[in-house]
């Protein structure tokens, strides 16, 4: 019955088959995995950039490109007003 169904033959092209498939999804793997790898080196680099770009624009504050006619007026830095905060009472 087995040579009749040729059972082995059956076998052999199954286990080929199914070979192809685990290297279809390996590859498949592997594609994904760079995939994410390459997007988290684009964050990476997007996110040095940003450091670079705000290095620069403390540099320039420290040098006074950013100063206007009066001291921190063009940036709101200028300093609040001192709190008076009435003295507790003895006890």
């Amino acid at each position: 019955v087995c040579e009749y169904l040729e059972v082995e033959v059956r076998i052999t092209v199954l286990n080929a088959r199914f070979d192809v498939l685990n290297q279809m999804l390996d590859m498949l793997r592997d594609h994904q995995n760079n995939e994410h790898s390459s997007h988290l080196e684009w964050i990476v680099i997007i996110l040095i950039v940003i450091e670079v770009i705000i290095g620069c624009v403390e540099i320039a504050g420290l040098m006074g490109v950013f100063k206007g006619k009066e001291s921190g007026s063009d940036l709101g830095c200028s300093t609040p007003p001192p709190l008076l905060i009435p003295p507790h009472p003895p006890m």
